[in-house]
């Protein structure tokens, strides 16, 4: 399964693989708060140069799995019970500290 990026899932993804929070995500990029939550909810359209200069190549299975369960809504709670895995399995998943072939499975890519 192909997952295409949203604008706002591009950014997300980026902060992640840097392993900042929202605050050191919008002192990377130098900008205000208010800004970094406009790109978030799509009230505004994140500038190419801004995402040229972050890691935001194709997402890995582990990260599309993230980005799905985003999508539906749904917590790690929700996913590890719903598979009968414990949270911190799917968290280990997700951030790929483990092999995210069942996760993969479960989400159908």
């Amino acid at each position: 399964m192909r997952v295409t990026l949203e604008r706002d899932e591009k950014l997300r993804l980026a902060q992640r693989r840097l392993g900042l929070s929202q605050d050191g995500l919008r002192k990377k990029l130098k900008v205000g708060a208010e800004q970094v939550r406009r790109w978030y909810y799509d009230a505004e359209e994140i500038p190419t140069k801004v995402l040229k200069d972050l890691p935001t190549g194709a997402p890995s299975k582990a990260e599309k799995c993230w980005i799905l369960r985003r999508r539906e809504g749904m917590t790690i709670e929700d996913v590890a019970k719903d598979m009968g895995i414990s949270r911190v399995w799917v968290w280990k998943m997700e951030k790929g500290q483990e092999d995210p072939k069942e996760l993969a499975d479960y989400w159908g890519i």
